[in-house]
């Protein structure tokens, strides 16, 4: 009847959750936070999204928003704070700029700027 495991909960979930569901992927939900909100995979979040034709997200800062990332980091913001400002998770931004091989401080190093 079902295709696989994830086809089962999709059929299972009401016109009215989807739309909720997408509501809040285009208010900037993540997939992590739609799994937890609507207690499903990310990949089921992901395929519900797909079948009622919203597209995904990019998945990660452009290269543009990635030197004005460093720049910021380099001026002392918090990945936090940059994350924010570009629209990004915090832990996006971190991985991305030691990616980059940008020397991370630590938490307690802000004060420590020169």
């Amino acid at each position: 009847m079902f295709d696989s495991p994830s086809d089962f909960s999709i059929a299972a979930r009401s016109s009215d959750e989807i739309d909720e569901l997408k509501r809040a992927y285009e208010s900037r939900a993540t997939l992590r936070e739609l799994a937890q909100e609507f207690r499903i995979h990310r990949g089921t979040a992901a395929d519900l999204l797909e079948r009622v034709g919203v597209a995904r997200r990019r998945k990660g800062p452009t290269a543009k928003e990635m030197k004005r990332a460093i720049r910021m980091h380099e001026a002392g913001e918090s990945t936090a704070t940059i994350g924010q400002r570009l629209g990004y998770a915090a832990d996006t931004i971190r991985n991305r700029l030691l990616s980059a091989g940008v020397q991370m401080r630590g938490t307690h190093d802000w004060h420590a700027r020169e």
